[in-house]
């Protein structure tokens, strides 16, 4: 039987002077949506605001046209089919686990919280491992940097 692993995030709030990060343990088969909840939290971000997360499908063409979005809740407002060339999904975020997305060949996703003032984040996996039974997971483990205050 196979072992059920754990990813080690980073979490980096983009565009800042100094660096602004949050880094954690979390099973593969979370949701995005608890991945979302997580973020929110650890950069104490208010929870009422929309977010979603943004990746390639194939990360490493270039240009990097085709993409999934998952959002925190389906929302009509945020669908998407063939634009232009792009080809893009919608998935919603309590539906979808972390090991469907993210593996050895896609460890990293954006992460983008209120629109208006779009956030933007990158959520890289640093490493995948084996689930330690002893422990309950998610399992913060270091945060670096002052949250800005929202303009």
């Amino acid at each position: 039987m196979e072992q059920a692993l754990v990813y080690k995030v980073k979490v980096t709030l983009l565009n800042q002077k100094t660096e602004v990060s949050r880094t954690f343990y979390l099973s593969e088969k979370s949701t995005f949506e608890t991945l979302g909840c997580l973020i929110m939290t650890y950069f104490e971000w208010d929870s009422s605001l929309p977010w979603k997360f943004v990746t390639y499908i194939h990360p490493h063409l270039k240009p990097k046209q085709d993409f999934v979005e998952i959002f925190q809740r389906q929302d009509s407002d945020h669908v998407f089919g063939h634009v232009s060339n792009f080809l893009a999904y919608t998935l919603e975020a309590k539906e979808v686990r972390l090991n469907q997305i993210l593996n050895i060949g896609r460890d990293e996703i954006d992460f983008i919280y209120d629109y208006e003032t779009k956030w933007f984040h990158n959520v890289k996996i640093e490493e995948f491992l084996e689930i330690d039974s002893t422990k309950v997971y998610p399992i913060l483990l270091h945060s670096e940097g002052i949250i800005p205050t929202k303009i």
